[in-house]
């Protein structure tokens, strides 16, 4: 998605936001890569001229820089420039109906069982594969409180995964890469080799030579980031974690890609013809159909 905004054609571009940074620099720096700012809409350019020096411990030029840059870039205005609205918060408790209440407790009470085979899982290597079970589970319970029994009409036309059971070394290179997009939306990734952190910007970015950014990673969720696994190739050397005997490894790529699943629906007996809303949707609908045509937001 990222990608395609980035590349989205157009005379000006602008971004608005309140908070530029969040999390950690490359924030900014995809900002300056949507709005194209010469020399660093090139993240690469970004992280070198200025990212970087917070790790050489260039601590006092590296806010310099920063500052300069956002200086001819950013129109700032504070809250007492404007007057905003008060903010209200309003929670609005939504009943299941009968039939989704009833899919939704029996995958709650699958989802509470795969979490406590991670927990009390010590072995290396199928401990990935237990945390990425949960993880399935748990966004497949957020997906059905947003969609209700529609969830799985919207995933009729894709193919559904299999659980991912014991992590081995022949099924390891097929199951990788799912586990990899789970563990990098649950933490930063560091690399094992050099102990850099992968950044967000890292993921949107192809090689040098055209050729999509691979990294190595194994079953017992160590990371070897992009450049060190390339080194590694070009000395013909493979990538081993710290047990003995080393966990499997496999390559996976940078690229972003969404991660859901609906097979926890799949064991029910519901259909899935239905045209209705889920309640979480129909109380919202209901809910803007009430409010005065004049009320202000």
């Amino acid at each position: 998605m990222a990608q395609a905004v980035c590349a989205l054609d157009a005379k000006k571009r602008w971004v608005v936001t309140g908070t530029p940074i969040q999390n950690r620099l490359s924030d900014f720096s995809a900002l300056l890569k949507f709005i194209r700012v010469h020399l660093y809409d090139e993240p690469r350019s970004f992280k070198g001229d200025i990212a970087n020096l917070w790790k050489t411990g260039e601590d006092a030029e590296a806010v310099n820089r920063l500052k300069t840059l956002s200086h001819y870039l950013l129109l700032r205005r504070s809250k007492g420039t404007i007057e905003l609205l008060a903010r209200h918060d309003l929670n609005c408790a939504v009943e299941f109906t009968r039939e989704e209440r009833s899919v939704y407790e029996a995958m709650r009470t699958r989802a509470i069982a795969k979490l406590d085979e991670a927990i009390y899982d010590d072995s290396g290597s199928h401990k990935a594969g237990s945390y990425m079970n949960v993880l399935q589970q748990v966004e497949s319970l957020r997906l059905f409180c947003n969609l209700g029994i529609q969830f799985k009409i919207r995933h009729a036309q894709r193919e559904v995964s299999s659980p991912i059971g014991k992590i081995t070394r022949d099924n390891w290179p097929v199951r990788a890469q799912k586990v990899f997009h789970a563990q990098r939306e649950m933490r930063t990734m560091v690399c094992l080799q050099c102990d850099s952190a992968l950044e967000t910007d890292e993921t949107l970015l192809d090689g040098a030579d055209g050729s999509a950014q691979v990294a190595h990673f194994t079953s017992c969720l160590e990371f070897a980031c992009a450049s060190c696994t390339s080194k590694l190739n070009r000395h013909n050397r493979p990538f081993q974690c710290r047990h003995q005997p080393p966990c499997p490894t496999a390559v996976v790529s940078l690229n972003s890609a969404a991660l859901d699943d609906s097979s926890g629906l799949s064991d029910f007996n519901i259909d899935y013809t239905s045209d209705g809303l889920s309640s979480k949707v129909q109380t919202l609908i209901s809910d803007l159909k009430s409010r005065p045509a004049d009320e202000k937001w």
